[in-house]
């Protein structure tokens, strides 16, 4: 009788640790992204400031309409993401529903490695050693920035300086061929 209650919960233990993994999955997940939301505030200032660094920096050598339409674009996101940030930390979402908010903070995130990557396309300056080495230390500056801040969610970094990265190293490229 002893032996038979001991399988049973023996069998019992065995049941609930099928769904285990998979709780612990998303219980892990959800601090992945818990963590993305806690430090995207560091993140979002120092977007503002590098991006009126560049506008500044740029200032004179490109259109200033253009400046100034990437910069409020960086203004509204960062105002967006800020806003997604206070929301999150107010609902305290559990576990599974941490995983919608994961997507809405990727999808924040990917816009903006587009307008940074817009940067190192249309902001390199040919001509202008000086403004393309600028350029690369705003943009590496923003991607070791997203190395520690997007390091806890998997993939958010790779989504992030992918598109950061690429159009500048593009036009690296095309000048050093056309130099050829």
């Amino acid at each position: 009788m002893k032996i038979d209650q001991e399988r049973s919960d023996l069998s019992h233990n065995d049941k609930s640790n099928l769904s285990g993994p998979s709780n612990y999955s998303v219980t892990l997940f959800a601090e992945q992204i818990k963590l993305l939301y806690l430090q995207a505030n560091k993140a979002l200032i120092a977007s503002l400031l590098v991006s009126l660094a560049c506008v500044i920096v740029f200032w004179e050598r490109l259109p200033q309409s253009m400046l100034i339409g990437w910069f409020a674009a960086i203004i509204v996101l960062s105002a967006t993401r800020f806003l997604l940030v206070i929301s999150y930390l107010r609902k305290k979402p559990s576990a599974p529903e941490s995983i919608r908010w994961g997507y809405y903070f990727i999808v924040t995130l990917a816009i903006s490695a587009l307008l940074w990557g817009f940067a190192g396309g249309v902001f390199f300056i040919p001509d202008s050693l000086t403004h393309q080495l600028f350029l690369a230390y705003f943009l590496g500056g923003m991607i070791a920035g997203g190395m520690a801040t997007f390091s806890s969610y998997p993939g958010a970094f790779l989504l992030f300086s992918l598109p950061v990265m690429v159009p500048f190293t593009y036009q690296i490229f095309l000048m050093q061929a056309m130099n050829k």
